[in-house]
């Protein structure tokens, strides 16, 4: 199960790495973006699990461009 966490990681690293321009764990332990990030995909996971997104905007069907763009807006990143 540990393993399956790690990796399940992977992708979101990935992107944190691609949208801040720098791996989050360049200076050593991840950093507050990382946390944050995984903070607000879980976050959104349990939102949409529960329905309470049918109202975004951004949805409108497309779970990876809402993903991105709430990371966009909390990295601060166009």
């Amino acid at each position: 199960l540990g393993r399956a966490a790690d990796e399940a990681m992977i992708p979101l690293v990935e992107s944190v790495t691609e949208m801040a321009g720098s791996s989050p764990f360049a200076g050593g332990p991840p950093t507050a973006d990382l946390v944050a990030s995984w903070a607000l995909v879980h976050g959104l996971a349990g939102l949409l699990n529960h329905g309470k997104l049918r109202w975004a905007e951004d949805l409108n069907g497309d779970i990876d461009r809402l993903v991105h763009n709430v990371l966009s807006a909390r990295l601060n990143i166009s």
